[in-house]
């Protein structure tokens, strides 16, 4: 039995109204994008579309590209249902906290569903005698995720530099802090203003 996301109807249509307008936040989540969570049938039916498209096209649909598939695709009340299902979706108001909390909930809940699935695959797996499988289970179960996670998160949206330094008590003065200090300390304070600065290092080494 699939189990449905337990926050509300509205957190599902943002699901849905992220990956239409920011192609980053489906880059970002995809793996943990399962049409079966969503509550009703237009909702399944429009991510199922969304990310169908995203997998064969390697990019997010826009609304105007969804609605010709759910033209396409359905007829009838389906169609009208779908297309105000995605005029309610069109009403929601989005910001850069919206983003990272449907993000991580969204995680939150996707991983949670693998170990469940994993914990009755093992005891199935157990049933039958089958203990080499197990450990696969419990590491792929692990492993769930950390593609998306290494994909980083976006801190600095629009003006959140300010905000987050104030949040870790570092002054900014005429430079902006990376908060990595020995990274601060040799560039004398972190970035100057102006600068363009590129971070690269391996996946999992604290860069978000």
């Amino acid at each position: 039995m699939d189990i449905k996301l337990d926050l509300g109807i509205d957190f599902q249509r943002l699901i849905i109204k992220f990956i239409l307008i920011d192609e980053d936040w489906i880059v970002q989540n995809r793996e943990f994008l399962n049409p079966t969570y969503m509550e009703t049938v237009e909702l399944e039916s429009l991510l199922r579309i969304c990310v169908d498209f995203y997998d064969k096209h390697d990019t997010a649909p826009d609304v105007s590209v969804l609605q010709e598939i759910i033209n396409k695709q359905n007829k009838g009340e389906v169609r009208r249902l779908l297309i105000e299902e995605l005029k309610e979706i069109g009403r929601l108001d989005t910001n850069s906290s919206k983003f990272q909390y449907t993000s991580e909930r969204l995680r939150d809940f996707a991983t949670r569903q693998k170990y469940r699935d994993t914990i009755i695959s093992a005891a199935e797996k157990l049933e039958e005698n089958q203990i080499t499988d197990i450990r696969s289970l419990f590491d792929s179960a692990a492993a769930f995720g950390e593609q998306s996670n290494g994909l980083g998160i976006f801190y600095f949206n629009e003006d959140e530099i300010e905000e987050r330094s104030e949040r870790e008590r570092v002054d900014l003065g005429d430079k902006i802090p990376t908060l990595f200090p020995t990274v601060d300390d040799r560039l004398r304070g972190g970035i100057s203003r102006k600068e363009l600065a590129i971070f690269m290092m391996p996946v999992d080494r604290g860069k978000s």
